[in-house]
């Protein structure tokens, strides 16, 4: 088996050497033509002996040597009088391609891919070889890197600002940087740049160096077919004709047109590439014949400039006049060509009427000046290059400058990706999706703007889904920072889609799915009903999901006939029961939060939990989730690992709870109070201490706003400072005593948490409390009715009302609020307080009946203030003992005592002689041996059921 897969690879190795041998050529200069600097040396840059070398070392037979032989040396007529490289070389195959070992002690060496071709290979060609034989994946982005071929100097801090530009680049896509492969001047800077930011075995940064094949140093070494070649380019120093190869390249097309020593041949070749990779990311099918593309899109260029000469100044100006133009980002500062486009670009104007570039005479013999100096060019020649200049900059839009320590210009990675999108023409959705494939949302804030139209709301709606999927939630703020209206946007069918999309990471939802869906197909879609029983059962503890109640499943069926998306079998429930529903959720950051946690997209569920309402309420729902999660992993036996990031996971949203309840402690202890015991109407009416408990959240449980609360609870309507064990038990022992123990006013008592039947309960028992009291509380209430129907909205009632979190409605409209006497004392004192009363000084009409309701409250104010503060502070005898006796505390002390004397009564029944008839201590063994094993059988019966 061994054997026939090495023979298998091969058999491969042997067609791609065949493939590349019949596709990719070479250039030989064949006829010898003296240069006209040394007559000596042919056009080519070789001498005559080097030729014969070539000749001796070719593929061609014997006959054609000779007669190419004789053509050298018998310097007929019929030979040109000029080098050109049509004329003066033929094509072989190519001889050299394989990888290259770069050696040395530098950290960043390893291997590379190259091969030699012609300068006029097809781009077709070269794609093919990159994708299909050397497995590369077409990019997101590509940026060709333009600059001087001798070395130069670069500031620091500029290094650095480019360094950490195309750092954040290639944090962002698959990018490809395309150089001059040579190990010198820019080339050489990037290479740094690459070594500091980049390990070779990332693949999202791939370094393609297109070269000379004639500057090559050491070329004759790469000879040879699919061979591995040591390179030494640290220990072999650059001549002047040839150069290094940059080993923080992976990947070198050596173009070859004949010539030694000569730059120029990979210009055109290294465009022609680029156009043909920008202008179609393709699917490509691997045919030794020909090449089909489809699906065409836009890949964006870039061409980033660093220092540079002239040949620079001359790519520039391409670049901008093509079609397609490439656009292009300078860097300031970094010399010669750079600086001079730079300062072009920031001084000249265009004429609105003409349309061309036009500059302030002083200015443009300054530049004129300047270009001299750089280049020693004479008057004429620098000209010249300065309508060059001048063309490079008609175009401005295309031209971005990055300068250091310009505090109003933008980072380079921002330049060269909003650079990028200039000149592609794609409509808002796809603009989104190449924004989004970059993953920088700040490229979209700066680089897309909108109308408002609809249209734009849907693709709006429709990457909002792609980003959820995605799990970018960048982007998702951002796209809430555009409108997108979440409510309207997760509709039943989306967050249906949203569980059932294949994208983001691995989750182990479709597992406990199984569990609670013993019979499931393995085609299975999620739907919602599935979702509320997955959360029962990780919740429990009684806990009923809103996907599990009746009036959901109405409207989830009608959405999904409406859609007819998939068939849910629901009992018990008709279609025309699901009519006039609507399908969207009133908290839809809620279902979000659910998904996110299930799908284990971490992030997401962090954004989610801190927007929307409930924060607290969400993060301890969260973090019971993420430990039931963490615990069902372990009984299935995965990997350890799945477990260990729920439960970092649930760490997360309990250190977030708890910052929560810390910050809302310190602003006010009564309303975290209330807060920690608010009836959640959408998670089960189940309270945040609820959930806390359930979720064996033990350090949210220690903070101190929990344990205020719990010693509050504990105390019950008591307070009591000092010496509170032996206060109680001596008014259990001596009960006269429970009149000296100082209790809670009514007032403390209604903040206090409780039930609603205990609320009404104290209601109504203060209500019945005196006669005299309810004729005051009846004309109270009667000025309470003429003072809310001459209040000018709900809204301004409920604002001066000031109503408890306890009162208020789920949704947090205020529709007919329930004001008590304390509040509307409150209430008259800001009315009278206010600098603008019954709207008489904010210029609405002037109100009869408003002055009368004044002067009757004015009236009776006293009275109604001394009867609300007496009954606020005053407590029945009655009450005081109901409180006593129903404090958690006494209930311990009293359950302690009995259970000591049930302990005493047991063992004298246990010890004494059984009697003929049951004394009267062993029946009251055994009525507590029954009430206490019923209230267990209750108790185990109401956790599981």
């Amino acid at each position: 088996m061994q054997f026939d897969s090495l023979l298998q690879d091969e058999e491969n190795r042997e067609s791609i050497r065949e493939w590349i041998s019949k596709t990719f050529t070479r250039r030989e200069c064949v006829h010898f033509v003296a240069s006209k600097t040394y007559s000596d040396k042919c056009g080519c840059g070789r001498r005559n002996d080097d030729h014969r070398a070539i000749y001796s070392n070719s593929l061609t037979n014997l006959n054609n040597q000779n007669k190419r032989r004789k053509q050298i040396t018998n310097n007929n007529d019929n030979e040109p009088d000029v080098w050109k490289i049509q004329s003066c070389t033929e094509t072989y195959p190519t001889n050299a391609f394989g990888t290259i070992e770069f050696q040395g002690a530098d950290m960043y060496t390893g291997k590379a891919e190259y091969i030699r071709m012609s300068f006029d290979t097809k781009p077709q060609n070269i794609v093919k070889l990159l994708k299909n034989y050397w497995q590369l994946e077409l990019p997101n982005l590509i940026i060709s890197v333009h600059g001087g071929i001798a070395n130069f100097g670069i500031q620091t801090k500029l290094k650095q600002a480019i360094q950490k530009g195309l750092a954040k680049v290639a944090n962002t896509s698959h990018i490809w940087i395309i150089t001059a492969g040579t190990d010198t001047g820019v080339v050489k800077h990037i290479g740094d740049i690459l070594k500091e930011n980049f390990p070779r075995a990332r693949t999202n940064v791939i370094v393609i160096g297109v070269a000379p094949w004639g500057v090559v140093n050491e070329k004759e070494s790469l000879i040879g077919y699919g061979i591995e070649v040591p390179y030494y380019s640290n220990n072999t120093f650059n001549s002047a004709n040839s150069f290094n190869l940059n080993n923080c390249h992976s990947y070198f097309l050596l173009v070859d047109d004949g010539t030694v020593g000569k730059y120029g041949c990979e210009i055109n070749f290294r465009r022609r590439f680029e156009r043909f990779l920008s202008r179609h990311k393709s699917e490509i099918f691997m045919d030794f014949d020909f090449i089909t593309l489809q699906n065409h899109h836009t890949i964006p260029l870039v061409c980033l400039v660093i220092e540079g000469g002239t040949n620079t100044i001359q790519t520039v100006l391409v670049n901008v006049h093509d079609k397609p133009p490439v656009p292009v980002v300078i860097c300031d500062g970094s010399g010669r060509a750079a600086d001079l486009l730079s300062f072009t670009h920031k001084y000249v104007q265009i004429n609105p009427q003409t349309k061309r570039p036009i500059m302030d005479s002083d200015v443009q013999e300054q530049l004129i000046s300047t270009i001299m100096k750089t280049f020693a060019y004479s008057k004429d020649q620098a000209d010249y290059l300065f309508i060059q200049l001048m063309n490079c900059v008609a175009n401005k839009e295309l031209i971005s400058i990055y300068r250091l320590g310009d505090e109003y210009d933008q980072e380079i990675d921002l330049a060269i990706l909003t650079a990028s999108l200039k000149v592609i023409d794609l409509q808002l959705s796809k603009q989104f999706e190449t924004i989004m494939s970059w993953n920088r949302p700040d490229v979209a804030r700066k680089y897309i703007f909108l109308t408002g139209s609809d249209n734009e709301k849907n693709v709006l709606e429709e990457k909002m889904f792609d980003a959820l999927s995605q799990d970018k939630v960048d982007f998702v703020k951002l796209l809430l920072e555009y409108g997108v209206n979440l409510q309207k946007f997760l509709t039943f069918k989306r967050i249906h889609d949203l569980y059932n999309c294949k994208k983001g990471p691995s989750n182990t939802l479709m597992l406990i799915v199984k569990d609670v869906i013993k019979k499931i197909d393995s085609n299975h879609n999620i739907n919602l009903i599935d979702i509320g029983l997955v959360v029962e059962k990780l919740i429990g503890s009684g806990y009923i999901s809103e996907y599990s109640k009746r009036e959901f499943k109405t409207r989830y069926l009608r959405s999904l006939t409406k859609t007819g998306n998939i068939s849910v079998k629901i009992n018990n429930i008709s279609n025309n029961d699901c009519l006039d529903k609507k399908d969207y959720f009133d908290y839809p950051y809620n279902e979000l939060l659910i998904w996110a946690v299930l799908m284990k997209r971490h992030k997401m569920a962090m954004f989610v939990c801190k927007r929307g309402e409930e924060t607290l309420a969400k993060a301890l729902v969260a973090a019971k989730l993420n430990k039931a999660l963490a615990r069902e992993a372990e009984l299935d036996d995965l990997d350890s690992e799945i477990s260990d990031e729920f439960k970092h996971y649930a760490e997360e949203f309990t250190t977030l709870a708890i910052g929560i309840l810390d910050k809302a402690h310190k602003e006010d202890d009564t309303l975290t109070s209330q807060l920690l015991t608010y009836d959640l109407v959408n998670w089960s009416h189940w309270t945040c201490l609820n959930l806390a408990v359930s979720a064996n959240l033990k350090d949210f449980l220690s903070h101190a706003a929990c344990q205020l609360l719990i010693s509050d609870l504990w105390m019950g309507g008591m307070k009591i400072r000092k010496n509170v064990t032996f206060k109680v038990i001596t008014a259990l022992i001596f009960p006269p005593a429970i009149f000296a123990i100082e209790f809670k006013s009514a007032k403390e008592l209604q903040y206090m948490p409780q039930t609603q039947e205990e609320h009404e309960q104290e209601l109504e028992a203060l209500e019945s409390s005196s006669i005299s009291s309810s004729e005051s509380e009846n004309r109270l209430e009667d000025l309470i009715e003429n003072f809310t129907k001459h209040q000018t909205s709900p809204t301004e009632l409920a604002d001066a009302s000031n109503i408890d979190l306890l009162d208020a409605d789920p949704n947090h409209d205020v529709k007919s609020p329930k004001i008590s006497p304390e509040q509307f004392i409150e209430m008259y004192d800001m009315k009278n307080n206010a600098p603008c009363s019954n709207g008489i000084q904010s210029g609405n009409k002037f109100n009869k009946n408003n002055l009368k309701i004044d002067a009757q409250l004015s009236q009776e104010r006293k009275t109604l203030n001394f009867f609300v503060r007496k009954k606020a502070n005053k407590l029945r005898l009655g009450k005081k003992i109901y409180e006593f006796y129903n404090a958690p505390i006494t209930k311990f002390w009293q359950n302690t005592f009995l259970y000591i004397f049930f302990l005493m009564c047991f063992s004298y029944v246990v010890l004494q002689k059984t009697p003929k008839n049951p004394s009267i201590f062993e029946i009251f063994v055994l009525i507590y041996i029954f009430s206490y094993g019923l209230d267990k059988i209750i108790e185990v019966c109401f956790n599981f059921f």
